[in-house]
């Protein structure tokens, strides 16, 4: 199994390294499907589908969900670029067999001016996209160290009077090593499902597949990722977490699919008992730079 693994790994990663920008970039819709989540991965540089080991896997795998023991809330505020505003808000708790989640993904634009065809003003308009999740991990029967999980999503984009909607699904599957301690390995498919359809145009969902490795010791984590979008070419994450006391923790990543940058992200955690803060540093270079911050509660 792990053979296997690190040879789906190896084929992706030739895949990422292609140069150039993709024709097809952003040519499907629901984009906002591809912001992340969190304020944790998203300092990481988005290196998480093998980590997941907390409410926010029902974004990044929810096989990771099965790592939980305990009931989880968090929300997630990001000041995007221009006037763009993006929330998160998941909670998750353990049942008999598995685990389950919820989450709202919400992104909303500021007031804009419109205009008809003759360029007169018609008054302000506004447009958002939201996500509502549900999500269940569970061990895979008489299969030792291996979950998976399945998200299932109502997505719904509304610009002025139109509106779409779709349904969609994310698949992910978690391996524990069994010989090395801490070594995980994950599989991930995002955003499998229906057509958009604004007026009489129905396009498709960002299918993306991500394959990740993760390597915890002591108080030292280890990511990476490769991502393949069906409208992009592939690229990189990679992450670090280090515990600097049981309660504070400081991340670095790196995120390929930020060219307007250097790809380099930040972030940090503090932990109050039962309470996490944590906040993530992602620049876009001369566009803006962008933060998450994250609230998460455990009962």
């Amino acid at each position: 199994m792990k053979k296997y693994i690190l040879l789906m790994v190896l084929a992706v990663l030739a895949v990422s390294v292609e140069a150039g920008t993709n024709e097809n970039a952003g040519t499907c819709v629901g984009q906002f499907l591809k912001i992340g989540v969190g304020a944790r991965p998203c300092g990481m540089g988005e290196a998480f589908s093998a980590i997941a080991d907390d409410v926010n896997a029902i974004y990044w795998n929810p096989a990771g969900l099965m790592q939980i023991a305990e009931k989880q809330g968090t929300f997630m505020h990001s000041e995007w670029l221009t006037d763009l505003r993006y929330e998160f808000l998941a909670y998750c708790q353990p049942m008999n067999k598995g685990v389950e989640a919820f989450s709202i993904t919400y992104l909303r634009m500021g007031d804009m001016e419109g205009t008809d065809k003759d360029e007169n003003l018609i008054g302000n308009f506004g447009a958002y996209d939201y996500a509502m999740s549900m999500a269940y991990a569970l061990p895979i029967p008489d299969m030792d160290n291996i979950y998976a999980g399945i998200t299932g999503k109502i997505i719904q984009q509304k610009i002025e009077k139109e509106s779409a909607r779709a349904i969609a699904l994310d698949i992910g599957i978690l391996y524990f090593d069994p010989e090395i301690q801490g070594l995980k390995f994950a599989a991930v498919l995002q955003n499998l499902g229906s057509k958009l359809k604004f007026v009489s145009e129905s396009e498709s969902l960002p299918i993306t597949y991500k394959l990740g490795v993760a390597y915890e010791r002591d108080k030292l984590t280890l990511a990476g990722d490769v991502i393949k979008p069906e409208d992009n070419h592939g690229r990189v994450s990679v992450g670090v977490e280090y515990l600097c006391t049981p309660n504070l923790a400081l991340r670095l990543g790196y995120n390929s699919q930020n060219d307007l940058d250097k790809g380099w992200t930040l972030g940090a955690g503090y932990k109050f008992d039962s309470i996490q803060l944590d906040y993530g540093f992602i620049p876009h270079g001369k566009l803006d730079n962008t933060h998450r911050l994250s609230f998460t509660k455990r009962f």
